[in-house]
């Protein structure tokens, strides 16, 4: 009883909707392990009594699971965990071959397109700015599913020079395989989906994403791509190797 009136002492406290709450203590349980893949989950009425919220707002909770494919509605038997693809997920390391290996037969979708627009705010980035960039927002996707968001400057020049390969594969092959790449980074932070990023990936406003900030340096330093991507939180998963020297004596 005692855990039952902090969780709801928790929800009342929160500024996000209470069916996204919800749903975020439950998808919780699911990546945590507590909800294994084929376990039934508990009926509408006992979600509601343990989050102290009404029956209408628990299968808001687990409908918006059931859209993001966490969840699996069988009728008459319950809802139930739904089994992990072993190919859902994106293996992102720290290395430009892997993250190349890892975008290899990306699907993608041009949202918005722009010519010779300015570059970004690059407080923190390195690099000499080209005088001009392509912007593109694009939808990345594999087995018809988007799984990231990315809002893309690539040189004017460069992009120029190989415009349809651009437009139809990702930007980080054909700058792999066409020009001299001499630098590149990115950062990782972890963050909830805002409504334009829930659109375009078909997650819940407040679902988990990544927030990836991303340069490439060519020649010179020059600046030839910068991208802020949004990963879908059950899209991607990071891998670092972890190397641990024997002591001495």
């Amino acid at each position: 009883m005692a855990e039952d009136g902090r969780m709801k002492d928790l929800l009342r406290r929160s500024r996000s909707p209470l069916y996204l709450q919800v749903a975020c203590a439950i998808r919780s349980r699911i990546d945590s392990g507590e909800w294994v893949p084929g376990a039934r989950i508990p009926s509408l009425d006992e979600l509601a009594q343990e989050h102290g919220v009404s029956r209408i707002t628990a299968r808001q909770a687990v409908t918006s699971l059931v859209e993001e494919r966490r969840l699996v509605r069988q009728q008459g038997t319950g809802t139930f965990v739904a089994e992990a693809d072993p190919n859902q997920r994106l293996r992102m390391s720290t290395s430009w071959e892997s993250l190349t290996r890892m975008i290899a037969g990306t699907s993608l979708d041009i949202l918005v397109e722009r010519r010779e627009v300015p570059p970004p705010p690059l407080d923190d980035v390195p690099g000499r700015p080209a005088a001009a960039y392509q912007y593109m927002r694009r939808v990345h996707g594999r087995d018809g599913r988007p799984y990231a968001v990315l809002d893309i400057y690539l040189d004017q020049e460069v992009f120029d020079r190989a415009p349809d390969l651009y437009r139809s594969i990702t930007v980080l092959s054909v700058l792999n395989d066409r020009e001299e790449v001499t630098e590149g980074a990115q950062t990782l932070t972890i963050s909830t989906a805002d409504p334009e990023s829930a659109r375009c990936l078909d997650i819940a406003v407040d679902a988990p994403v990544a927030l990836v900030r991303r340069h490439v340096l060519g020649a010179e330093g020059r600046l030839l791509y910068f991208a802020n991507v949004v990963y879908r939180g059950d899209s991607i998963s990071f891998d670092i190797d972890l190397v641990c020297k024997a002591r001495k004596g």
